[in-house]
């Protein structure tokens, strides 16, 4: 009689056996979560992934590309959050931009000037501008006809005198009073026409009273701030669908394009996320395919700089482009699955991997991970982590509640959305888990898994969490016990699971 099964299948059928007293005694570290500490390194939040963790590390001091490549729920978003945090404490000083980046008008009106200043220098060149441009606007010359009015008043004087010396002469000489008639008549005359000459100066003064210069000719000529960095405190930029817009920028529409009133180009232009970011965080990198942002993205990274344009289309801005390139020295932080992965090897011979791997390096984020006490350990800090989190999630959306109303406000209001009693002891606030609880989570993970492993898809796995914590908030339990964590696996059945338990009962019910 033949035998089929071997020695190892007995060691393995003995190893399940006491699989529960082996978690138990890999779990006596601690009692309950409020035992365990979470680490300051942003990195070591994250947990399993320790190919990942130290290849970030390593990229983060040479300030390479990153491609990370893996199922949903591994921590690949976590992982950039991380990175970016060790950039920000280790190299943020020097890595943040600390020069505003400024246009203004080029050769000609499709044309702008890129330049790049430091910021407070910038201010107050600016404020110079505007102060010296408003003076222009004010200097109004006053109008005046006083040149006029001295030279006939000149002549009116002169006349006078030459009436009073010929009436003089004319008594002893009576023809000299011809000259004296003739003199006096010119004097009036010129004596009406200054006071013509002063009401019309006053008509023209008090008909262009409160009129200033026009100053738009030199308002077009200010240049404009297109950047601050003071205003922006993000090292990584998030980008979700990646195109020549959001990533490069571009020149927005003008809707006075006649009659004398069109805006400048330079003031129409606006930057993306290349000109002002110094780490790209692109979340999937399907839609940049999609996009068909590749080429553009391939060249930036070979270049570190590129030329502002007005895009493709033939409507206003179409034309614009600058004179002068702007730099683009970023970090690419880029997630994909494996599918996606698959074409990025065929299009353009791998062109985007290489320019990872130049400057980076491509990591592959594991789907299950060896259970071990490390691991095991590790599964302890992570619902440590969802705990805390869950925590400030109350906070955020109960504070003030409990801050004007008390516990007593937040029992009442709890009461009219879950429809039922609670007790009067009952506080909105996180549980610690308890060690049986933790154990459930761990089996849970191994069962997600196969071959001795933990599933390092965690996401469904938060879900879990919390809805343990509300079963053991709802029965004002102080700590969530593996009952608790039992009914939140009963509510969180993954779709094979719920398709298998349904399948099981309508064979049971055929059968009957």
């Amino acid at each position: 009689m033949s035998i089929d099964y071997k020695e190892n299948d007995y060691l393995w059928i003995k190893e399940l056996l006491l699989y529960p007293q082996t978690l138990k005694k890999n779990l006596n570290f601690f009692q309950d979560t409020s035992q365990i500490e979470i680490p300051e390194d942003p990195i070591e939040k994250v947990i399993f992934q320790d190919k990942a963790k130290e290849a970030i590390r390593k990229i983060a001091q040479n300030k390479g590309h990153i491609l990370m490549v893996g199922r949903p729920g591994t921590g690949k978003s976590l992982l950039a959050n991380m990175f970016q945090n060790v950039l920000d404490k280790s190299l943020g000083d020097y890595l943040r931009p600390k020069e505003s980046i400024i246009s203004y008008p080029g050769k000609d009106q499709n044309h702008i000037r890129i330049a790049y200043e430091d910021p407070k220098t910038l201010d107050l060149l600016l404020e110079k501008i505007y102060q010296d441009i408003e003076s222009a606007k004010e200097n109004v010359d006053q109008f005046t006809l006083s040149d006029q009015i001295k030279s006939v008043n000149r002549v009116m004087k002169a006349l006078l005198w030459a009436t009073g010396i010929s009436a003089v002469f004319g008594i002893f000489f009576p023809p000299a009073f011809i000259a004296t008639s003739l003199t006096g008549i010119g004097s009036i005359f010129l004596f009406i026409q200054q006071n013509n000459h002063k009401a019309q100066e006053k008509i023209q003064r008090e008909a262009h009273g409160g009129k200033q210069n026009s100053v738009k000719h030199l308002v077009d000529m200010i240049p404009e701030v297109l950047y601050d960095p003071r205003k922006d405190k993000d090292l990584m930029a998030r980008v979700s669908e990646p195109d020549s817009r959001n990533m490069k920028g571009g020149f927005r529409h003008d809707p006075y394009q006649s009659g004398h009133l069109q805006t400048p180009a330079y003031k129409r232009a606006y930057l993306g996320a290349h000109a002002k970011a110094p780490v790209i965080y692109i979340d999937e990198l399907k839609t940049l395919i999609k996009s068909g942002y590749m080429a553009d993205l391939l060249e930036i990274m070979q270049n570190k700089e590129f030329f502002l344009e007005g895009g493709k289309n033939t409507g206003s801005g179409a034309a614009d482009k600058s004179e002068d390139p702007l730099r683009a020295k970023n970090i690419i932080v880029a997630c994909c699955n494996h599918d996606t992965l698959e074409y990025l090897q065929q299009e353009g011979d791998g062109a985007f991997l290489s320019r990872i791997e130049d400057k980076g390096e491509i990591i592959q984020m594991e789907s299950a991970s060896p259970e071990n006490r490390k691991n095991i350990r590790q599964v302890v800090q992570y619902i440590k982590q969802e705990i805390e989190a869950l925590g400030q999630e109350f906070k955020e959306v109960w504070g003030e509640v409990i801050e004007k109303e008390g516990y007593e406000g937040v029992r009442r209001r709890n009461e009219f959305l879950l429809g039922k009693n609670l007790p009067s002891s009952y506080t909105l606030h996180e549980r610690e888990f308890s060690k049986g609880a933790v154990l459930e989570i761990i089996k849970e993970l191994r069962c997600r898994s196969s071959d001795s492993k933990f599933s390092c898809i965690l996401r469904p796995i938060n879900g879990i969490i919390k809805t343990a914590e509300f079963e053991a908030i709802f029965d004002n339990s102080s700590l969530v016990e593996s009952v608790h964590v039992q009914k939140a696996l009963t509510k969180h059945l993954s779709l094979e699971g719920s398709m298998a338990r349904e399948m099981s009962k309508h064979k049971t019910d055929l059968k009957k």
